[in-house]
């Protein structure tokens, strides 16, 4: 498997250079399909990149409200967790990837609003459909 999702000992870019509050909690930045629809809908984001050399990327990713990841074709995981408005999840990522050519593709869904034609189930909060991938290390930004 190309990708192993690993649990974290602390919280990750404790070390950044830039405070916080001057950048936001992380280097990343929530994306969105401007032209998804009201209601449910599935969108797939997809990052091409070049390894000059093998190499273990560590990556950090939120889905609102779910995502499929996948690495060079395979499916390596989905998430994230269940949480709640003020306790969003995230999952983490050793990617193993030799020299060369890859794509990372993530393919999220939304099911609505509680109230919308296809609203989410109660337990499945959401602010808006979008993805957050964040990459550390020699890795970031990919």
């Amino acid at each position: 498997m190309p990708a192993t999702r690993i649990i974290l000992a602390d919280l990750p870019f404790r070390d950044h250079p830039v405070s916080f509050w001057q950048r936001g909690v992380w280097p990343a930045s929530w994306v969105g399909n401007a032209a998804q629809p009201a209601g449910a809908g599935v969108t797939a984001y997809r990052l091409r990149f070049t390894c000059a050399e093998r190499m273990t990327a560590r990556i950090h990713v939120s889905g609102d409200e779910r995502y499929e990841l996948f690495l060079d074709g395979e499916r390596i995981g989905d998430g994230p967790e269940r949480g709640d408005l003020r306790h969003w999840l995230y999952e983490s990522w050793d990617l193993d990837l030799p020299a060369g050519e890859h794509v990372l593709v993530a393919r999220t869904w939304w099911l609505g609003h509680v109230g919308t034609p296809t609203p989410a189930a109660h337990a499945q909060y959401s602010v808006c459909p979008a993805f957050l991938l964040a990459a550390e290390g020699a890795a970031g930004p990919l």
